[in-house]
């Protein structure tokens, strides 16, 4: 299981994410622009001193993110997983360049899980896979509308009480990543609550000296991709991307970027 945040906006949140992602062993992928650079104090603070145990993979456009998953899904067909899941301590950098922390021959956008506060189907009803990558907007816009029209079936949305408009990004993606492991049968972290130090916990890591590019060319449009992995053309290439074009509700608001 992966997740996944679309245009990032507020340091903090992505730096719980960050945290989050230490915490349970899933690696958190970002999709440039981002609102903040990778070196913010605010971003750095928020992850503490947990850098060194996240798996951080940056990816220059939507476009990249896509490829860089199909690499893996071409990767990951020829190695012999055929198993959904697979070993998320098996990811590992080749060249710089990351692979994806779940080994999956599912295509990319079979994977996705759109969240959003505008509709869908609620949070604890779903039925989640070990591959799945949590997909999350920006805080002030959330995922782009053609994705989410294209993928109308894969979006999930967390229940709140029709006067409040959405929920802080992170919190979100904290109920949803450990709600979807549960549901989806993927083995917890192992810790009794004791805790033992990270043995590079007193390196004074920024997130941009942990992070890796991921292996998607930038500019390698979805339907080539589609086409490249294995010849043949699959859901991968199905939804295109407008990155001016926003759908509404993210979880999170320009309230929230107001007061961060």
């Amino acid at each position: 299981m992966d997740v996944l945040l679309v245009n990032p906006e507020i340091p903090h949140n992505t730096g719980c994410a960050a945290r989050l992602a230490a915490a349970t062993g899933v690696a958190l992928h970002l999709v440039e622009p981002l609102g903040f650079s990778l070196e913010d104090r605010y971003l750095k603070r928020a992850g503490l001193d947990y850098w060194p145990m996240v798996e951080l993979v940056v990816h220059a456009s939507w476009e990249a993110c896509v490829a860089h998953f199909e690499v893996g899904r071409a990767d990951a067909s020829g190695s012999g997983h055929g198993e959904v899941g697979g070993d998320a301590a098996g990811a590992e950098a080749k060249g710089g360049h990351a692979t994806s922390a779940t080994p999956s021959t599912r295509p990319f956008l079979e994977r996705l899980r759109l969240f959003t506060a505008r509709g869908g189907e609620p949070l604890f009803d779903v039925d989640f896979a070990a591959d799945d990558i949590l997909c999350f907007g920006a805080e002030s816009k959330g995922l782009p509308a053609g994705l989410l029209e294209g993928l109308a079936d894969q979006r999930v949305y967390v229940p709140v009480r029709s006067e409040v408009r959405s929920l802080n990004l992170a919190n979100v993606v904290a109920l949803s990543l450990y709600t979807a492991m549960a549901r989806a049968g993927v083995a917890m972290p192992d810790g009794d609550g004791t805790y033992v130090p990270h043995p590079e916990r007193s390196r004074d890591l920024f997130a941009a000296d942990v992070a890796q590019r991921g292996t998607g060319a930038d500019g390698v449009g979805s339907a080539d991709v589609a086409h490249g992995a294995d010849g043949a053309g699959t859901k991968s290439g199905a939804v295109r991307v407008d990155s001016g074009q926003r759908g509404q509700g993210a979880h999170g608001t320009p309230s929230e970027r107001g007061s961060a």
